[in-house]
């Protein structure tokens, strides 16, 4: 939780305070480290998660089985997940070729960011011991390195959230709506990357907003209740575009892979 002093506002380290060498080198070594372990030897990972491969590869072949994630070149049904994960995978097989590693590219950088992401958050309520030993710690743990060497969802989700964190800790300190909006449809992004994956932080930023800043709580009601809805305009952009599509215009829609592997089966 953040700490407070005796007006109730929330307690950081300022942003222009000077970092020094030691936090440089030692913050250098760690996003070295970070990108070696996601990056080396990438190639040999194939094309990981076969069935997104596979949905990527359909996504190149027009712009509606990319907004559809269409797992087939037919646009006959979607993936299992949201879209956009996936809409940065195929941006990036776009820009160099399609290829397994070209995939993971987006995966691998997303977890970079997240270390650096989590530094800056853990320094600026913990000092610089506490925030390079959190980045070490992420850069290093082996199911982030793990998932960060995929072409699954998560890392997207993780880099998202901390985006969102970063601005909800704006809004906390400064009572502005702005970064609280900006923090919730964040959420909404994470919504469209893993859906109810993503809600995970909206109980602890419903309670740090009605409790923490340095506002009335009028406002921090309002503000909740505009943050509410920008959430779900955001989180309900693509689904209601989806669902509005007539069903022979679209493919059809399918949560679970393996129902869809049967489905497929049983009408050839």
């Amino acid at each position: 939780m953040l700490f407070t002093d005796g007006s109730s506002n929330p307690r950081s380290i300022s942003p222009t305070e000077p970092i020094s060498r030691w936090e440089k080198a030692a913050l250098s070594l760690v996003l070295l480290a970070a990108l070696g372990m996601r990056f080396w030897g990438l190639s040999e990972n194939g094309f990981g998660n076969a069935y997104y491969a596979a949905a990527a590869r359909s996504m190149l072949m027009s712009w509606h089985n990319f907004f559809f994630v269409s797992f087939d070149p037919a646009g006959y049904v979607s993936v299992d997940k949201p879209p956009l994960a996936l809409w940065i995978q195929v941006g990036c097989a776009k820009l160099f070729g399609y290829s397994g590693e070209h995939l993971i590219w987006p995966q691998a950088l997303e977890g970079v960011s997240s270390v650096f992401l989590l530094y800056g958050l853990v320094r600026r309520y913990f000092g610089a011991g506490a925030a390079v030993l959190a980045a070490l710690s992420m850069a290093l743990e082996p199911v982030c390195v793990a998932a960060d060497r995929y072409n699954n969802v998560d890392s997207c989700l993780v880099l998202v959230l901390l985006l969102s964190s970063w601005a909800f800790s704006l809004a906390v300190e400064k009572g502005r709506r702005g970064w609280l909006l900006a923090a919730m449809a964040g959420i909404g992004l994470g919504f469209n990357t893993k859906m109810m994956a993503a809600f995970i932080l909206l109980p602890v930023f419903i309670f740090l907003y009605l409790f923490c800043p340095p506002i009335s709580w009028r406002k921090r009601f309002a503000d909740l209740a505009v943050g509410g809805l920008i959430l779900m305009l955001v989180a309900l952009s693509w689904p209601l575009a989806v669902d509005g599509t007539p069903a022979e215009s679209r493919p059809y829609v399918r949560s679970e892979e393996r129902r869809v592997g049967k489905e497929c089966r049983s009408r050839w």
